[in-house]
């Protein structure tokens, strides 16, 4: 029995799904674990692990297919914990989650596009994608955890649930594209 080029880019997209989905999870809520159960005590050193999280489990999916070694992990979790860091605790350049999120987005986006510029034949497309995803993502993510905490789900569970659905979306989003962006592999 043979496997096809098309069974396997769906176990990679797939994959990049689900890491994405539990990086996100568990990014939401490692920094409430740091602070002891409230987001907004939380000070810039819960970021910068949660953005490695997330950064990490990226890698170890396109690690199959490219080689980054520790770059991609610090195109992630830079612009992330930035972002991070300047919309909650100063509100500096970020007045609200959504410019975090589109500029945060952005800047992640270019900074792993540009990781990706020899391995990809248009990296400008994965920026795009990066973008929207990221914004489609935390909007998915926000109602999510906004109604399981409604539901009377913890605090903590309710930013897993919704990082959860936010890393899910995101993957969905970015995943098709990065699987349009791949080269062949035969």
């Amino acid at each position: 029995m043979t496997t096809t080029n098309t069974s396997l880019e769906w176990k990679y997209g797939l994959r990049w799904v689900v890491g994405n989905a539990v990086a996100w999870a568990v990014a939401l809520w490692l920094p409430l674990l740091i602070a002891e159960g409230s987001y907004y005590t939380v000070d810039s050193v819960g970021y910068v692990p949660a953005g490695l999280v997330i950064g990490a489990a990226q890698w170890l999916v396109l690690n199959a297919k490219f080689r980054h070694s520790v770059w991609w992990l610090l195109a992630y979790a830079v612009p992330w914990s930035l972002g991070l860091v300047l919309a909650v605790e100063d509100g500096f350049l970020t007045p609200n989650f959504w410019w975090f999120v589109g500029i945060g987005g952005l800047f992640t986006g270019a900074m792993q596009a540009w990781v990706l510029r020899h391995d990809l034949g248009q990296p400008v497309g994965w920026l795009f994608a990066y973008l929207l995803g990221s914004l489609v993502a935390c909007y998915a993510g926000s109602l999510a955890g906004l109604s399981a905490y409604d539901l009377d789900v913890s605090e903590t569970a309710s930013y897993a649930i919704g990082g959860g659905v936010a890393g899910a979306v995101f993957g969905v989003c970015s995943g098709i594209v990065l699987l349009h962006l791949l080269p062949d592999q035969d």
